[in-house]
């Protein structure tokens, strides 16, 4: 067995784990908490926060639109356009540019990949 497998299973080991995964847990909720702050400080700059929020997830992105787009596929609900007809179609009422960002993303992973 490794040093570090003994370590992880002894006593003292499964206490320095539980301190650093608590420390870890703790500053994710201060930073949490001083992001929501940010709404304090002016719309200007609550928005540039939340842009940065929505760039952690970017590089996912096109995976996820693709899986979407292949998903709606499989549930038979085709092509969605920008000209608005699947909008009034939709049980859940997608906004059009929601339905527009799709597709943008879509197109630039799908072309971007050949």
């Amino acid at each position: 067995m490794a040093r570090w497998q003994k370590l992880v299973r002894s006593l003292v080991g499964k206490k320095a784990i539980m301190a650093v995964t608590g420390l870890v847990l703790f500053l994710f909720v201060v930073a949490h908490l001083l992001g929501n702050l940010k709404v304090f400080e002016g719309p200007a700059k609550f928005d540039a926060y939340a842009a940065g929020l929505r760039a952690i997830g970017a590089p996912e992105r096109g995976e996820r639109v693709v899986r979407m787009v292949e998903r709606m596929d499989a549930e038979g609900f085709g092509a969605c356009t920008n000209h608005g007809e699947c909008m009034a179609a939709c049980p859940k009422e997608i906004r059009i540019d929601f339905i527009a960002r799709l597709n943008r993303d879509y197109l630039k992973t799908v072309l971007g990949s050949r």
